[in-house]
């Protein structure tokens, strides 16, 4: 969708965007303010100008706008898209050349990842299952919330092997290190292993069940071990 606009409103269009707002021609566009075809309103009902003169005025300062807006059909449906707004001059005159995409599908996309994730997360949390992702590089792991709480540890603990290591209960402490290194990063093998914990918080002791993969890069060297402690 093209349309062109100064400070009157839409000066020009393309047959895309008259079929996109759901009109007949060209006319049912033209002279329309921005604010017009938007649902931004003032709390007394009224169309508010604010936030499309705000981008404008992004666009009028760097030469250009990107974002993400919501606009109104002809029959009062809301459909979101992206638009790039470039500051132009035509005739002498301060206009804007807009490009606008449609990303209705993109957003549901986006909508069914995050309710998927916020499953995933709920049922983690049901069932006191943690993730984390070690990089095999940087010799550093990350954690989900729930691995943290079944740890013990904050967001500051010392997230390196040495870090790992210092929360298994002594008695496994050598075990676990020996497994990890020969068996799991020497032998490329599934990290599977009921072990014991002390819990950085309080010091109570707890057994865990971990598993997780290798990941490779182009030449087949591991580079990252994801998996789970429940």
């Amino acid at each position: 969708m093209i349309l062109f606009l100064d400070d009157t409103g839409f000066t020009d269009c393309n047959q895309s965007a008259v079929s996109a707002f759901g009109y007949s021609s060209k006319q049912d566009v033209l002279y329309r303010k921005p604010w017009e075809i938007s649902p931004e309103r003032q709390p007394d009902g009224r169309l508010s100008s604010e936030k499309a003169e705000e981008m404008i005025a992004r666009a009028l300062q760097k030469g250009y706008n990107r974002f993400e807006w919501v606009h109104i059909k002809s029959d009062g449906t809301e459909f979101p898209v992206e638009v790039m707004l470039t500051s132009i001059s035509v005739k002498g005159k301060q206009s804007y050349y807009a490009l606008l995409r449609d990303i209705t599908e993109r957003k549901k996309t986006q909508k069914a990842l995050e309710e998927s994730e916020n499953l995933l997360k709920e049922s983690q949390a049901i069932a006191g299952l943690g993730n984390y992702t070690w990089n095999l590089s940087s010799g550093l792991w990350s954690s989900s919330k729930i691995l943290d709480d079944i740890f013990g540890i904050g967001q500051n603990y010392d997230r390196s092997f040495k870090g790992w290591t210092n929360l298994i209960h002594p008695a496994w402490r050598e075990i676990m290190s020996a497994y990890v290194t020969e068996e799991v990063v020497g032998k490329h093998q599934r990290f599977d292993k009921e072990y014991k914990i002390v819990r950085n918080d309080n010091g109570a002791e707890a057994w865990v069940h971990g598993l997780g993969v290798l990941e490779y890069d182009n030449n087949k060297r591991p580079i990252k071990l994801i998996g789970t402690i429940s």
